[in-house]
């Protein structure tokens, strides 16, 4: 694992995910081994139910780096081990998501929502289901992602981050989200698109 962040979990994933984004994978001659000790480490830290162990205060950010990177590592490697793993991560995620499609700390139902948790688990979800992941709900949760990351938008543009508002270092999670989910040309997206532009 790699520390940092109060989340070795966390830190292991963005690590990998670095690694593969560069073409690695356990069988690259130079960096193979680093990546096949993240994968190990993701699997090891992982509990019965499909949460990882040490994935920070509020469990859902290193949760979901860590499912991003087993996906991508599934998706990259076709290896049989690491999709039991990939499903029950991707699992907790689906079952942890509110009603009206966005996500919370500690995969709370109810009450409070939070834009940047919702965009890490939009990532991981996406990432399962481009691996080629059959869990369960699946296909409907990136659906109900999209009213969820519109939730946040606000009017002229900008995502808030626990509602609608302009929230100016969450306007690339806000645009990119949508993009993951084949809304690109949604007005939310446009309008912050333009309103970033106006202020550069």
């Amino acid at each position: 694992s790699w520390n940092g962040g109060g989340s070795p979990t966390a830190m292991c994933g963005l690590a990998l995910l670095c690694y593969m984004a560069h073409g690695e994978t356990p069988a690259s001659k130079e960096f193979g081994p680093t990546v096949e000790k993240a994968i190990r480490y993701l699997m090891y830290a992982q509990e019965p139910s499909g949460r990882f162990k040490n994935s920070g205060p509020h469990v859902v950010y290193g949760h979901a780096i860590a499912t991003y990177a087993l996906a991508e590592s599934y998706g990259m490697t076709q290896m049989v081990l690491l999709k039991d793993p990939m499903e029950k991560a991707v699992k907790v995620i689906v079952d942890g998501q509110q009603a009206g499609g966005a996500f919370d700390y500690n995969y709370n139902k109810e009450g409070r929502k939070d834009m940047s948790v919702t965009a890490w688990q939009v990532q991981a979800l996406k990432a399962a289901k481009m691996a080629g992941s059959e869990t369960k709900g699946l296909q409907e949760a990136l659906y109900k992602c999209v009213d969820g990351v519109k939730s946040f938008s606000g009017q002229g543009g900008g995502f808030g981050y626990y509602g609608q508002g302009k929230s100016p270092t969450l306007a690339g999670a806000g645009v990119l989200c949508p993009e993951f989910l084949e809304r690109a040309d949604d007005a939310a997206v446009t309008a912050t698109l333009q309103a970033t532009q106006n202020v550069s």
